[in-house]
């Protein structure tokens, strides 16, 4: 896992200093909930891991999103589809948890989240949603990125974004709602059209 999240870190074309130790936190956003139309869809009440350089100084972000099958498990909606779903089991994401550290000992301020992907899986539409919550600065909704860009060690005019398969998917596009995003890296994209307009 290690040797795969440094080989991602390498590939984004920013020139950091190594920090050498960092500090590991949680905390929540609001993530797209594909079963709520007829309302504000960035309405779960999802986890994200956030890791930053121990070192004084602002660094540039990255923000790692995972594939499909690292999903956790979710309650039901009622059958009014009244209530939305709520994760009740955080998958185990060992690959996430080794980029986001990986980065951050290497001079990123650097998150994941969890998402619930199969609803969205090789649906532009329904990634772009994905994103909308995840990265826009400007959604009425709190985004990852809208934590993450509160510590004053995060420079938000420089962020990065990678991701594997529908992350990966993710990643090629969301520029789309971020515009500083500056650099994108994807591993085995599933399905995915339409890409950012860089």
């Amino acid at each position: 896992m290690k040797r795969c999240a440094a080989v991602i870190i390498a590939l984004l074309a920013f020139a950091v200093s190594p920090a050498h130790a960092a500090t590991v936190t949680t905390s929540s956003y609001k993530a797209y909930n594909a079963d709520t139309w007829w309302m504000e869809r960035c309405n779960l009440d999802f986890p994200m891991t956030i890791a930053q350089p121990d070192a004084p100084g602002q660094y540039p972000v990255l923000v790692w999103f995972t594939g499909t099958g690292a999903e956790g498990e979710w309650t039901d909606h009622d059958k009014n589809w009244t209530t939305p779903t709520v994760l009740t089991k955080p998958y185990d994401q060992a690959l996430a948890n080794a980029v986001v550290r990986t980065a951050a000992d290497n001079g990123f301020v650097a998150a994941f989240g969890q998402y619930k992907g199969g609803p969205t899986l090789g649906n532009n539409a329904g990634v772009d949603g994905q994103l909308r919550c995840m990265v826009s600065r400007t959604a009425p909704a709190k985004s990852i990125l809208d934590v993450v860009c509160a510590s004053d060690k995060a420079d938000c005019s420089r962020i990065a974004v990678a991701g594997h398969s529908q992350g990966g998917a993710l990643a090629y596009r969301a520029k789309n709602a971020e515009p500083n995003v500056k650099a994108a890296y994807s591993t085995g994209v599933f399905c995915v059209a339409n890409g950012p307009s860089w």
